[in-house]
């Protein structure tokens, strides 16, 4: 995600040093840098940022190497509530690439689904399943673990919704 913020310089000397960090993670910064000034109607974009509500910093720098005095600050929410989904679907004995099924026949592992949200989850010829009950997801490793007590059989689609926030 790009963050676009609109600058003056009035009231800011030699550089203006900017400092983004996540509001949920305090002292945690994400972006930083210096514009040497004056400048009129400067655009500031930040790229590579999460769907998350930041606070941005702006202090009056005598260089690129100093924090600088503090001038002003903002709070700035980059979360959208639009959402779009998309359907992924794992036939077991012919995974999609880069998604494997353990030993045991429990969990499938898939890189791809790091950090997303999965909506639901449909396994054919059974059920929705339902999540904590019948499965769990690890978004952090791309787990799907079947904790109902069965196993996933050759030729059988697990389909799921990923639900991305945009």
């Amino acid at each position: 995600m790009d963050l676009k913020i609109f600058l003056g310089t009035v009231n800011y000397t030699d550089y203006l040093h900017w400092r983004i960090e996540l509001v949920s993670a305090p002292g945690t910064t994400v972006d930083e840098g210096y514009i040497n000034v004056p400048v009129t109607n400067y655009t500031l974009v930040v790229t590579g940022l999460i769907a998350d509500n930041y606070k941005v910093f702006f202090y009056d720098s005598p260089d690129t190497s100093s924090l600088g005095t503090l001038v002003t600050t903002c709070f700035i929410s980059a979360v959208s509530a639009a959402y779009a989904y998309e359907q992924r679907f794992y036939r077991i004995g012919s995974l999609p690439s880069g998604a494997t099924l353990s030993t045991d026949g429990k969990t499938i592992t898939d890189l791809y689904l790091i950090g997303k949200e999965i909506q639901s989850y449909f396994r054919q010829g059974n059920q929705f399943l339902e999540q904590g009950v019948e499965i769990d997801f690890d978004n952090t490793v791309g787990d799907m673990e079947l904790i109902d007590g069965t196993s996933f059989s050759t030729g059988e689609i697990l389909a799921i919704q990923i639900k991305n926030a945009i």
